[in-house]
């Protein structure tokens, strides 16, 4: 989970290094979203895909884990 957060929030390391559209991320499509009038819906949308992106392995490994420790 670590290694793979920041492909979820570092945008702007991506615009600075390339400004190619072959190269856009998520959090690329949320800024233009956010950034764009009557985008908000839109932005919206992408937050919340992205947290599931983001919970469900999170929740996954929370469950495994207590499970390891409760079968010692």
């Amino acid at each position: 989970m670590i290694v793979s957060l920041p492909m979820f929030g570092d945008y702007y390391t991506n615009n600075l290094l390339s400004g190619s559209p072959k190269t856009t991320m998520l959090g690329n499509l949320i800024d233009d979203a956010v950034g764009s009038t009557g985008q908000g819906n839109k932005a919206a949308a992408f937050v919340l895909i992205l947290m599931v992106l983001v919970l469900i392995p999170m929740l996954y490994y929370m469950r495994s884990t207590s499970r390891s420790l409760v079968n010692r």
